[in-house]
């Protein structure tokens, strides 16, 4: 069962896992730590999840419980934080972003401020197991997408595809599920589920599209259940709808545990 996180302790944790050569340029050590090439687009997509992630902690900070005075320092943290992956922080060396935006001082608060964004925006955690059977999932359902055509449709293949390559792409680089990108390319994938759905009113008619139906619904739904982003109700017809719905308020900072089984028919 998969335990909870915050965005703050995400955060956290992903500067304290950066194992910097001090020698090096931020830019050359972040590219070696997620197995990417430097300055390219999967470079640029991981320096804006990352920045895109103090974003919303800036933005959330105005949600918690602190005084205004202790709000700014928060926040003025944050935004040092984030310095180090603008265009100059990334041409820097290691050892100056570790003296000047990733220490102590600003770094550590973000555990404190973990216990009070939690309440407001929490999500799954998946330990590395979790993580990898998510991942599979992903492999199998793309590895089957790959060897059928649609013949009529087949574009819709092809979003559900690319949609299930960005998921894997953020879950094994990022980690982080509940980071509002991934969530998104989940989300897109069941949008082109009912793209598909409507695009085969009558799927018997059509055996590729009908099996292609029932593995993305297959997959979603055991997607939600290793996620614990729902606890029962599976088995409901509409379920691929309470899905969309519960993935969308996700990205929304919404709470979604048990969310599928009481949302209105």
């Amino acid at each position: 069962m998969a335990k909870e996180t915050d965005p703050a302790r995400e955060l956290y944790d992903l500067i304290k896992s950066l194992a910097l050569q001090h020698d090096q340029r931020l830019d050359n050590e972040l590219a070696r730590h997620f197995d990417v090439a430097p300055w390219s687009s999967e470079f640029f997509q991981i320096v804006f999840t990352i920045s895109s992630r103090i974003d919303e902690l800036i933005a959330l900070t105005d949600e918690v419980a602190l005084d205004q005075d202790l709000k700014a320092e928060t926040k003025a943290g944050l935004q040092t934080i984030q310095t180090a992956f603008g265009t100059t922080g990334l041409h820097n060396a290691s050892h100056h972003t570790m003296q000047s935006y990733f220490s102590d001082a600003y770094v550590a608060p973000l555990r404190g401020l973990s216990g009070l964004v939690r309440p407001l925006r929490s999500y799954p955690k998946l330990d590395e197991v979790e993580l990898a059977e998510v991942i599979d999932l992903v492999d199998q359902l793309l590895d089957w997408l790959n060897e059928h055509q649609l013949s009529e449709q087949d574009f819709i293949r092809e979003a559900i595809i690319v949609g299930l390559s960005t998921l894997r792409f953020r879950l094994t680089r990022i980690h982080w599920l509940g980071w509002g990108f991934a969530l998104q390319s989940l989300k897109d994938v069941i949008y082109a589920y009912f793209a598909l759905e409507r695009g085969f009113p009558e799927p018997d008619q059509n055996t590729t599209a009908a099996a292609s139906l029932k593995k993305i619904h297959e997959f979603v739904k055991q997607v939600f259940e290793k996620t614990n982003f729902i606890k029962e109700g599976v088995e409901t017809g509409d379920f691929m709808l309470r899905a969309f719905g519960a993935v969308h308020l996700a990205i929304a900072g919404k709470q979604t545990a048990g969310l599928i089984t009481y949302l209105p028919n």
